[in-house]
């Protein structure tokens, strides 16, 4: 990264940025032809050595250009206003190969040494983006305690169609230090700052694979001969997704710092969500990517510090925070393949969006309890006469789902999904505590979420048993003849497939000890004996413990968390790591 400033006039400043990020990854990987390969049904040969070569390499690219002018025009007037391009572009490109059957393992075990070649893939590129963004941006300030703000900026993707690449994104502040004015002069005794915020703004995003809006297809090798598959259908419709955000906020100090912090309240709508929607297997594709929503997030955030004791030898600082968000569905064209009569709703498999509710919403089967009496199997087999067909295995102790008596058309009843949880909470936060006695420190860090719920995904499989794969612990807790007073299904040796239902969501509300660093600094008279600046000696630990009712490893985890609809599967995501660190700081 190389970056310039040239000062044209006394106000007046050039800027200059040049970067370019490039990154290379290869990997060499060897399986002797005596090792065997772990797989599903048990362990393989390694055909006589399996080799694999590879190597990827990325280059990001950005160059911006900044023009900035500050004026102060006398005590009670400034104004400093910035315009400015930049230009950004990304690039990456792949090669990998595979071969069995090697002649040696030690010293021939390199590609060309392999006997059968096994798979060979690779782009030039593979991925290709860039943008162009100009933008201006002015600040105002009136009297030192009046600040306006004003920010517009166009960019333009390569991600879209040529007909939507470019989108508009203007906005506005305005804060205002109530504390500075000569009303609040007689609470200044107690009333350090008290500022006031408001926004609102309007941002874009492009997060989203490069030329979806191209409908492509992909060269494949069959019988000896090369042919052309459809591998992805196209949209150019396709525009920026576009956020409507509009934020008020007081800032505050009090009782010399003792206690400040801010309350915070926000709205944003964003217009033409981007998502992936599955198509049908009619069409050849897997999926297109559409506009396709209107959601709209309220939420209100709060943050406090307090110096609960301050001596001159023991000091204790509080910090908490706390949020909560509450989206709406405002509109959902449930896409060109959802069912005509109802395009209010997108179901996503595990989830679903519906117009007028909130997102995260986990959907599956509604189970009733188990089925434990025969008047119970026998009134359910009344309601539901197609059992024979869809389960012909139903008897004491299979779950009672509930049944929409239309379900496969009039007077023919089948299975009804249903809302079976949420995975947004009702709210999250943290509480950090430091304490300090004379030279011993110790800082804390609690996290905690509230009201969420979340598929573990393990507990679906363990409702099944038809191969070797392992099975966790609760599946001993099964009904059976000698256990009727358990609420988990029975088991039967099948391959017959077991739903999503309620019986595998859990609240994953959680209290957990993310961090915690003790430290102690050498007295100063000690440490220059030593010829040192400073000194220090700490001991550290994230994530010591989680206090929580769900039954999985980690109720803090997601299948998808970038995700603004979904990420509400616990299937089987690597938890987070506890760690220990013990250091010692020497500073000359």
């Amino acid at each position: 990264s190389i970056s310039g400033e040239y000062d044209i006039a006394s106000n007046l400043k050039f800027r200059s940025v040049v970067s370019v990020n490039y990154g290379t990854y290869k990997q060499l990987n060897y399986v002797p032809s005596y090792v065997k390969i772990n797989s599903f049904y048990g362990s393989v040969s390694s055909n006589g050595g399996t080799g694999s070569q590879g190597n990827s390499e990325s280059v990001n690219s950005f160059f911006e250009n900044t023009l900035t002018w500050d004026k102060s025009f006398n005590a009670n007037h400034r104004l400093t206003a910035l315009a400015g391009t930049s230009w950004e572009r990304y690039t990456a490109s792949y090669f990998s190969a595979e071969g069995s059957g090697y002649p040696d393992d030690d010293f021939l075990n390199n590609l060309s040494s392999a006997a059968i070649p096994v798979r060979v893939t690779g782009s030039n590129p593979y991925r290709q983006n860039a943008l162009l963004s100009f933008y201006l941006r002015a600040n105002y300030t009136l009297k030192g305690r009046y600040l306006f703000t004003f920010t517009g900026r166009s960019d333009r993707s390569s991600k879209f169609a040529p007909a939507n690449q470019v989108g508009y994104f203007p906005s506005g502040a305005f804060a205002w230090r109530i504390s500075d004015e000569n009303f609040m002069q007689a609470a200044s005794s107690w009333v350090d700052e008290l500022k006031l915020r408001i926004s609102a703004g309007l941002t874009g995003t492009q997060n989203i694979g490069d030329h979806l809006f191209r409908t492509l297809y992909t060269p494949v090798a069959y019988a000896g001969a090369n042919a052309l598959i459809p591998s992805q259908l196209g949209n150019d419709k396709i525009k920026w997704e576009s956020t409507m955000q509009k934020d008020l906020g007081l800032d505050y100090s009090l009782f010399q710092g003792k206690l400040r912090g801010t309350f915070g309240y926000y709205e944003k709508e964003t217009d033409g969500l981007l998502l992936n929607i599955t198509t049908a297997p009619s069409s050849a594709y897997g999926s297109v990517i559409l506009n396709i929503a209107t959601i709209r997030n309220r939420g209100l955030e709060m943050d406090i510090q307090s110096d609960i004791v301050k001596t001159k030898d023991f000091t204790w600082n509080l910090a908490f925070n706390i949020s909560r968000n509450v989206s709406k569905v405002l509109d959902i064209q449930g896409g060109p393949f959802s069912d005509p009569n109802d395009r209010d709703a997108l179901n996503l498999g595990t989830s679903i969006v519906k117009e007028g509710e909130s997102l995260g919403l986990l959907y599956g089967r509604v189970s009733e309890g188990l089925i434990k009496t025969q008047k119970d199997l026998d009134d359910y087999k009344a309601a539901f006469s197609y059992w024979s067909l869809i389960t012909p295995y139903l008897n004491l102790g299979d779950s009672k789902f509930a049944l929409d008596p239309d379900g496969l058309g009039p007077g023919i009843a089948y299975y009804s999904n249903d809302i079976i949880g949420h995975a947004s909470p009702d709210f999250y936060g943290g509480i950090t505590n430091a304490f300090s006695y004379k030279n011993l420190s110790l800082i804390t860090l609690f996290t905690f979420s509230y009201g969420n719920d979340l598929i573990y995904q393990s507990d679906v499989a363990n409702g099944t048993v038809d191969n070797l794969a392992n099975r966790g612990v609760t599946i001993l807790d099964h009904y059976s003849a000698s256990n009727t007073a358990s609420n988990r299904p029975r088991l039967i040796y099948s391959s017959q497939y077991r739903p999503l239902s309620n019986e595998s969501v859990y609240d994953a509300s959680y209290l957990k000890l993310k961090s915690i660093v003790l430290s102690y600094q050498l007295p100063g008279k000690v440490a220059s004996r030593l010829r040192l600046k400073t000194t220090s000696f700490y001991i550290s630990a994230m994530n010591l413990f989680t206090i929580t009712g769900y039954p999985g490893l980690d109720p803090e985890v997601s299948d998808d968390p970038g995700s603004v609809i979904g990420g509400g599967r616990d299937i089987s995501s690597y938890p987070t790591s506890r760690a220990c660190t013990v250091g010692l700081r020497i500073g000359f």
